[in-house]
């Protein structure tokens, strides 16, 4: 387990932990910005315990809510569609 860790620093330069939940939230956003999922439903996805857990890593992270990023996505995906 420690070889593993130690691989991922030397790969990744960020330590398996911050790694992992740099993965999480990337699906995260994924799925969010496709609309067909709740947040809470993209918590347990991608294997937070709670939405107020995963709400609170996203947030930390990118500065908005996910229901803020799903919005500001949906936004986007009109305005694309509209040109």
């Amino acid at each position: 387990q420690r070889t593993l860790h130690r691989r991922c620093r030397q790969e990744f330069g960020v330590s398996m932990r911050t790694y992992l939940r740099e993965v999480r939230i990337i699906r995260a956003m994924e799925l969010l910005s496709s609309g067909n999922w709740n947040v809470g439903t993209v918590a347990a996805s991608i294997g937070f315990n709670s939405p107020a857990a995963f709400t609170s890593t996203f947030s930390r992270r990118l500065g908005i809510t996910p229901g803020e990023f799903m919005r500001a996505s949906r936004l986007a995906s009109v305005a694309q569609t509209a040109l």
